[in-house]
């Protein structure tokens, strides 16, 4: 009887051994990865189904739809151009970006901008080096006769009175005729320094001396009285896709300065949106001290406009005196453009007059600046 029992238990064994150490198997389905495999012996059956690709996107790599596992890296956007007016759009799975950001707040541009109806301070220079050295050199020709037109004040003496002179006697010994030598015989004629680098600062140094405040200024009351935008009137003729904007600016000095000196304004007007470019070859707008009427070319979502205007006309008051005997005097800046229809980029400013550099990018604007946009 053992003996039957044992040789059933060897032949149990016998089996298990054979079926793999199973006597029934537990089995995961198989996978991206790994093909059927039982979960008690580790047997496997069949092959790993492979992953299922969706291919990448913009944002995403390539990416396997059962597991999730991922390969390679996301395409990145296809993006349009992007403008000023219009954000840039991915052509594959249309998600849009930025416009561009317009140069007015990209590059920090100090200032402040006006409103109507309200008044601001307008702190500026009473007149311009330039002004007194133009005013002493019509004074100078007019005296000594001489004719033609003279950048500066060294232009004049160096060319206009010493324009044949190749040297000159200086304390007994003739030297070669420089512009150092004018400011020398200049200073020794007027009885100062000579430590100055050229005549317009001997100039200024003269002026001092004989009372002129060179570097006076004057604080205006500013005032934009009026602001309308309109596509025609009976002084303004319509023009197809163009649009007519007005702005009237009143400006009223009242301090001694003013008086003593003169009261002399520096006007621009440029584009809130756009850079101006060194060497572009295109029309800039940013355009100062145009002389009443301009005509200039811009570029508007996407369309070239050849016909816009900047036009400016300056209505003078007269200095009145008050009862305590101050004195007043009142300007009013009217300005009018012609622009695109709709177009609400349009700059007019009024900065300091001591600036001398050209203006490019808002490189006039200080903390005196102030600006009007023509929305």
């Amino acid at each position: 009887m053992r003996k039957k029992i044992v040789t059933g238990m060897l032949a149990v064994s016998l089996v298990f051994m054979m079926t793999g150490c199973c006597l029934s198997h537990d089995w995961q389905e198989a996978v991206c990865t790994e093909p059927k495999t039982c979960s008690k012996c580790g047997e496997t059956e069949g092959e790993a189904l492979g992953h299922t690709w969706e291919d990448a996107a913009c944002t995403e790599p390539k990416i396997c739809s059962v597991c999730q596992e991922t390969e390679g890296e996301a395409l990145g956007h296809t993006l349009s151009e992007a403008t000023y007016w219009e954000a840039a759009v991915c052509s594959v799975c249309g998600e849009t970006g930025d416009v561009l950001p317009p140069a007015f707040e990209e590059l920090g541009v100090k200032g402040q901008f006006m409103e109507v109806g309200k008044t601001y301070d307008y702190n500026t220079l009473c007149a311009s080096r330039q002004e007194y050295e133009d005013m002493m050199i019509d004074t100078l020709k007019e005296e000594l006769g001489i004719e033609g037109d003279y950048a500066n004040f060294t232009e004049f003496f160096m060319e206009g009175i010493f324009g044949d002179v190749d040297t000159v006697m200086l304390d007994g010994e003739k030297v070669k005729f420089t512009e150092e030598i004018v400011v020398h015989l200049f200073c020794n004629q007027y009885g100062i320094t000579d430590d100055f680098e050229n005549l317009t600062e001997a100039l200024m140094a003269v002026l001092k001396n004989e009372g002129i405040d060179v570097d006076a200024r004057t604080t205006a009351q500013v005032t934009v009285t009026d602001y309308q935008t309109f596509d025609s009137d009976e002084m303004h003729e319509a023009k197809e896709g163009y649009e007519w904007k007005t702005l009237e600016i009143e400006l009223v000095y009242s301090d001694e300065n003013a008086y003593n000196y003169g009261a002399s304004v520096r006007y621009c007007h440029d584009s809130y949106y756009q850079k101006d470019e060194e060497d572009s070859g295109e029309d800039s707008e940013n355009e100062e001290s145009w002389d009443n009427e301009q005509s200039y070319a811009m570029d508007w979502k996407g369309q070239q406009y050849t016909e816009c205007k900047a036009i400016i006309e300056f209505e003078e008051g007269d200095w009145i005196e008050d009862a305590a005997g101050g004195h007043s005097y009142t300007r009013t800046i009217m300005v009018t453009f012609l622009l695109p229809k709709g177009y609400d980029g349009k700059l007019f400013s009024l900065a300091d007059y001591g600036y001398t550099g050209t203006i490019k990018n808002f490189a006039y604007a200080d903390d005196n600046t102030l600006f009007f946009r023509l929305r």
